[in-house]
């Protein structure tokens, strides 16, 4: 309960607990559709997810804890965190998409090779799941509670986001010379996908391809179907 090691019964149970309680909220969010009550549960799954976030970046931030070239609330997941409360109070096209693609899409990786030296007993390791989990299951409630179902569009909208995030968030790594983004010239502080990107500045080509893929790869099993009216909101 005290220390955390990668790929380990921790982690394994952490993941299964996580995925566990957002089946639940699915199968709720299923049930109530059509109902008087969804708007009510909307309001509620939201504002937990944002109560959530706001808890994880708040004790990041006390004295105890802060360091700015790690806590600040720049990491993309952190900003898809946000969007993530925003699409389960009201599905949009670019609050979905961005949830559906940056939620999947980054946050996956961050829950793989989590950078985590501490069990569930220190808030260490709250600050980081409890985020990082909601991030992915609020991506897999759009799919299986509201019918969203991302296409092409949807994939490039999400991709010039990351673009856009890239443009901003570089610059300042450069500058401040933090890694926010992972597209600084520091590598991670444990293994990692980077690893085999290769060298900077190069990999952070490599990281903009893979991104498309991965996108792609998040869009195809659906592109062409109908979107259900809900995702056009």
């Amino acid at each position: 309960m005290e220390h955390w090691e990668n790929f380990s019964a921790l982690h394994l149970a952490t993941v299964a607990g996580f995925g566990v309680l957002w089946f639940g909220f699915c199968l709720i969010g299923r049930r109530l559709r059509g109902s008087p009550a969804l708007e009510a549960w909307r309001r509620a799954l939201g504002a937990l997810v944002l109560l959530s976030w706001c808890f994880a970046n708040g004790v990041q931030m006390l004295p105890s804890h802060f360091d700015a070239a790690v806590v600040l609330p720049l990491q993309i997941c952190d900003i898809a965190g946000l969007v993530a409360a925003l699409a389960i109070w009201q599905p949009g096209r670019l609050r979905s998409a961005l949830l559906h693609f940056w939620g999947l899409g980054f946050s996956v990786q961050a829950i793989l090779t989590p950078e985590l030296q501490h069990g569930p007993a220190y808030v260490d390791f709250w600050t980081f799941w409890l985020p990082h989990a909601n991030l992915t299951g609020a991506a897999l409630y759009a799919l299986a509670a509201d019918g969203y179902r991302p296409r092409w569009a949807d994939a490039r909208l999400a991709f010039y986001g990351a673009l856009l995030y890239l443009a901003l968030v570089l610059p300042f790594d450069l500058l401040s010379g933090f890694n926010y983004g992972y597209v600084g010239p520091a590598m991670p502080g444990n293994a990692s996908l980077i690893d085999f990107l290769g060298p900077w500045p190069w990999r952070v080509v490599m990281m903009m391809l893979l991104t498309a893929f991965v996108f792609a790869l998040l869009a195809a099993p659906w592109a062409g179907r109908a979107q259900k009216p809900r995702s056009e909101a």
